[in-house]
């Protein structure tokens, strides 16, 4: 068995401040995440991505860190209905508009722990 990191990057639509940044990783992950057992296959074992900063918006700005949660939309409801793990880096604390770009970030895992196929 082999094991490969993709270097393949998805960019999602350019926002503002204002802006709900998003990204729909591509059909490679959609069939990599619904795999047919044949020789060769290629099969998804995780998504990773990152989140944005709020340095250049204004002070008011602020929002939370860690995996989104949209009302079913966010980080988490992907991997859980893709069954595929996740992790994102974003800062460590909750981020204000105008914060420092080099401030502390982690990576936070979400969804399941492992891929399961049967």
């Amino acid at each position: 068995m082999d094991y490969e990191i993709s270097s393949s990057i998805i960019e999602g639509p350019t926002v503002g401040c204002y802006g709900k940044p998003t990204i729909v990783p591509g059909a490679t992950v959609d069939e990599a995440t619904n795999p047919q057992f044949e020789e060769g296959g290629v099969f998804a074992a995780a998504v990773f991505h990152t989140h944005t900063p709020l340095t250049y918006c204004s002070s008011h700005l602020d929002r939370d860190v860690g995996p989104s949660d949209n009302n079913g939309q966010g980080d988490i409801d992907f991997a859980n209905s893709k069954n595929i793990p996740g992790a994102v880096m974003d800062y460590s604390t909750t981020i204000q508009g105008g914060h420092d770009i080099d401030q502390n970030s982690e990576v936070y895992t979400f969804g399941p722990n492992r891929r399961t196929y049967f």
